[in-house]
């Protein structure tokens, strides 16, 4: 074979190579232009993510997450609105529950009315007639709406 057509089938082959590479850069291109965050482009940024968060009026701050101190002193009662959670911090507590059971959303239980409540863990009101009454001096965490009696 003659040395021109070696040189040409060479030049061929690399200029189909390079129209094979030149193809991907451009679909590599075109996903650069995806938008953030969509199927096309799933990594974020994290000054993205709180612009994204600060838009929809949300905070990251663990101050909105709306937990509050509580102290009771022996034979209160705390109830809870639809959705409050109160997570036992210090002392002894039993469960208040009149139509709806305290759900125990830490261990996935329900407790009827006194039975006793575990240390650091979060129960969940599924109605304004569930909460707990205490049984010695207490600390709670409440997050919702709630009446202390």
């Amino acid at each position: 074979m003659p040395k021109i057509k070696k040189i040409a089938i060479v030049l061929v082959i690399a200029i189909i190579g390079s129209l094979g590479v030149f193809k991907a850069g451009v679909m590599v291109g075109a996903a650069g232009e995806a938008k953030p965050g969509s199927v096309n482009d799933p990594l974020i940024t994290k000054s993205y993510l709180e612009s994204y968060i600060s838009s929809l009026g949300l905070s990251g701050d663990s101050k909105a997450s709306g937990y509050s101190k509580v102290v009771l002193k022996k034979g209160s009662t705390l109830v809870g609105a639809e959705g409050t959670e109160i997570m036992l911090y210090s002392g002894s507590a039993n469960a208040y529950a009149k139509n709806e059971k305290l759900v125990n959303i830490t261990m996935g239980e329900a407790y009827d009315d006194g039975m006793t409540l575990g240390k650091f863990c979060v129960y969940m009101c599924p109605d304004k007639s569930a909460g707990i009454v205490a049984v010695s001096d207490l600390v709670v965490y409440v997050k919702g709406a709630y009446t202390a009696k």
